[in-house]
């Protein structure tokens, strides 16, 4: 199984549906991240339905999973596969059900943003993030559906202690 560092897990979320919504707002690609962020601020509480195909840096493709994304800024939840991803704006809980393992990070989206480029195919549909090391990953977004209600807030946190005693929970916050 292909697994991306905790950090580069949800960029390519966060930029895929900001990469959805720039035409809407008029932004020319590649879009920064000052921009991404004014974009998710503008959107109502959303849940999105994603294909994503990750491929190496040699263009070899390595597996496609599906997925959902809750966004709720700067609050978020991503589920797909064993991979959940929770972030309250100030706490990222990133946690992988396969492993049992629970990483923790200090801060909000913007921390997630590095020197990724995105890019998009409008003929396809589709987004295209390029990591550091020269591998990509396609987005697809299949569904947006804008959410009636506001989610709890409680929703964007992630109960570790609900979890079980065999989980293994790392803190990264104050390091």
């Amino acid at each position: 199984m292909f697994r991306i560092a905790p950090y580069r897990r949800l960029l390519p979320l966060m930029l895929a549906l900001a990469a959805f919504v720039a035409p809407l707002h008029g932004f020319a690609q590649p879009l920064k991240p000052v921009q991404v962020r004014e974009l998710a601020q503008s959107l109502p509480s959303s849940r999105i339905l994603f294909t994503e195909t990750i491929y190496s840096a040699e263009g070899k493709s390595i597996g496609v999973e599906t997925g959902t994304l809750d966004l709720q800024y700067p609050r978020f939840r991503v589920t797909r596969g064993a991979l959940k991803i929770v972030g309250d704006g100030t706490s990222i809980w990133h946690y992988d059900t396969d492993t049992g393992e629970v990483m923790i990070f200090g801060g909000d989206v913007d921390a997630l943003f590095g020197g990724s480029q995105l890019s998009s195919d409008a003929a396809h549909e589709t987004f295209t993030l390029t990591l550091r090391d020269g591998s990509s990953i396609v987005y697809q977004i299949v569904q947006v559906e804008t959410m009636e209600t506001p989610w709890p807030e409680a929703s964007f946190q992630l109960d570790v202690n609900a979890l079980g005693e065999d989980v293994i929970v790392t803190d990264l916050r104050g390091k």
